[in-house]
């Protein structure tokens, strides 16, 4: 009660009128932060970010060219992780506002106008970083706060090029794997030179000697380059310029930029999962050999040799990596499976090639009608050359599967000119779950229909199928489940095909198909009320399960109440014995006591003493 009396005493106290004072006092802070941030009617917030919207691909190239470093921020106005992100972009831009060549954008995905920015980047989620520095993309990984955001952007923006005139640094900073010197360079070397260096800043350091004298000690010469491997930094051994890695001329960044991450990385690089020391082997421009270790995890020491054999016949051509088993990202990718012995896979351009493996009896066989001969790894060199020369065919992952679509059956499928109705699935989603059923029961429809074929195509078992281009028209296509109705063939104003809209009606599909292909005579067969029932038992198999499970605990348990009950009553249940001359003793479970016999009474004392 007392609580009350005071809670309602502070709310009288609140609802006071503040002095004419304090409230004059308010007033003239309120207008004078209004006037300070640029308006009085809520334009503060306008003011106070420094983000640029940017609308197609014109304005994204303009401010390409008009700066150095720019963070884009792919986004959706629907996304909650994007809303959030907003005022520490804002902020970041603020205090970041002194940094000249800094750009920080904005792109809404949602728009038609910035449809080829996403699909260019690769956007599949929101909201995505993406760091262009001279042109050329990176992904943020960071912290989405202002405070990563600026810890990260400031860096970013410093000169990326340590200028040496007197002695070299004592050791490099943390993360840097070695280093580039270059002396004697002209304005425009110097320029491509320093392009570079922002590019590779966070692999290696660059350094511009401008101290004849010391360059000369050291063995640089004027206008070339020189490296240095790390992770090791010892300054008195490139004293005596027994360490340094002759480069070339200073010519274009591409050149340069080859040059550096094929002498500065190791000959073999071991792609492990989340690998941030990759030497940037995922964005190489050479071909890619990616050797997967299968299920040892480990290579052979000679097969190793070999590799590193390879790598420098190979040098400036292809670069070499090491594949883990634990690396499932990249084994799906390949279509690698657990089992299999060591394979190579190469990736050239926009190919896939499988140019060798050990313990594979089917590419073993293959390599034999290729005319050569011992065992598969003594063919690398051979394949690889074959790869370089455009002799080697394209590989394309395709699942063993003799009850689905396949890479492999696809065409076969569809050399029966007739139309087809193909669900392009990916079972890790969850949608797969809610259409899986639907085209089960659209399959069951259609099995008496001749002019109609109907099948199933794993996407992440199999490469995207040969010629329908549909199924990969829109960013993200691999985590998404599609039903598409295919033309028996390609004529004017069909196109490669149509998506079926993925409703829970088999009728609405139905009715899609008759009406694309003009048809209005199908053969259907409808399923029974039993085999409607029994579907609805499979697809919700689950949830009856559960209430199976419930119903048995209820029964259950209302049983053990019920017994319970009958126990405890019959424990309580008032017994009376009435012995002469006494009160009834009532006896119960937990008590016994005396109580007067109402039927018989106490008999008359004989005597005091009795009394």
């Amino acid at each position: 009660y007392q609580r009350r009396v005071r809670g309602a005493e502070n709310r009288a106290m609140a609802v006071r009128p503040l002095p004419i004072v304090t409230q004059s006092w308010l007033v003239v802070g309120l207008l004078a932060h209004s006037v300070a941030a640029g308006g009085m009617w809520g334009k503060a917030a306008a003011a106070e970010s420094r983000v640029l919207t940017v609308l197609g691909q014109a304005e994204f190239d303009r401010v390409l060219a008009n700066s150095t470093l720019v963070l884009a921020d792919f986004m959706a106005p629907w996304c909650g992780h994007c809303k959030r992100l907003n005022p520490e972009l804002d902020q970041a831009s603020m205090e970041l506002r002194h940094i000249s060549e800094l750009s920080i954008i904005k792109i809404d995905c949602t728009e038609a106008e910035n449809a080829e920015l996403r699909k260019a980047h690769a956007v599949t989620h929101f909201p995505t970083l993406i760091v262009m520095e001279h042109s050329r993309a990176s992904r943020y990984s960071g912290a989405r706060s202002a405070d990563a955001l600026v810890q990260f952007l400031r860096k970013r923006s410093e000169p990326a090029v340590i200028t040496i005139s007197a002695g070299l640094p004592d050791q490099l900073a943390g993360g840097l794997r070695g280093a580039v010197l270059a002396t004697g360079l002209s304005p425009e070397q110097a320029r491509e030179f320093r392009v570079v260096a922002s590019r590779l800043r966070d692999r290696h350091a660059f350094m511009l000697v401008e101290n004849d004298e010391f360059a000369a000690r050291i063995g640089l010469k004027p206008g070339r380059v020189c490296g240095v491997k790390g992770p090791v930094w010892e300054p008195t051994t490139l004293l005596n310029s027994t360490s340094l890695l002759p480069g070339p001329i200073v010519q274009g960044r591409s050149d340069l930029e080859a040059w550096v991450e094929v002498e500065l990385s190791p000959p073999l690089i071991r792609l492990t999962p989340n690998n941030r020391e990759d030497y940037g082997f995922a964005e190489s421009k050479l071909a890619r050999a990616m050797l997967f270790t299968g299920a040892q995890g480990l290579l052979d020491a000679d097969l190793v040799e070999q590799i590193h054999e390879l790598a420098r016949k190979f040098k400036n051509q292809i670069r070499f990596g090491e594949v883990p088993a634990d690396n499932k990202a990249l084994a799906d990718k390949y279509g690698v499976l657990p089992g299999s012995g060591s394979v190579m896979m190469v990736e050239y351009g926009e190919s896939k090639f499988k140019c060798a493996v050990v313990g594979d009896k089917s590419l073993e066989k293959q390599m034999d009608n290729r005319e050569t001969n011992g065992i598969p790894t003594a063919n690398l060199s051979q394949c690889l050359q074959d790869l370089l020369d455009h002799k080697l065919e394209p590989y394309h992952k395709s699942a063993d599967d003799d009850h689905e679509l396949t890479y492999n059956n696809f065409n076969q499928f569809r050399a029966h000119g007739r139309p087809a109705i193909v669900l392009f699935y990916n079972p890790r989603t969850k949608g797969y779950r809610r259409v899986e059923p639907i085209f089960q029961e659209l399959l069951a429809t259609l099995a008496g229909e001749p002019m109609v074929m109907v099948g199933q195509y794993n996407i992440v078992s199999n490469d995207p199928p040969p010629g329908v281009p549909l199924v990969t028209s829109f960013t993200g296509w691999e985590t998404q489940n599609q039903l598409i109705l295919l033309p028996a063939t390609i004529k004017d104003g069909q196109g490669e095909g149509w998506r079926l809209p993925q409703t829970s009606s088999v009728v609405d599909i139905i009715e899609q198909v008759q009406e694309r292909l003009g048809v209005q005579d199908l053969k259907l067969q409808w399923p029974t009320l039993t085999e409607r029932a029994t579907r609805q038992l499979v697809k919700y198999k689950a949830v009856f399960g559960v209430l199976v499970v419930a119903g048995v605990c209820v029964i259950i348990m209302v049983y053990a109440f019920n017994t319970d009950n009958k126990g405890t009553a019959k424990s309580r249940y008032k017994s009376y014995k009435q012995p002469d001359g006494e009160g009834a003793v009532v006896e119960t479970a937990d008590t016994r006591q005396q109580v007067p016999n109402p039927e018989k009474k106490d008999p008359e004392p004989e005597s005091k003493k009795e009394l």
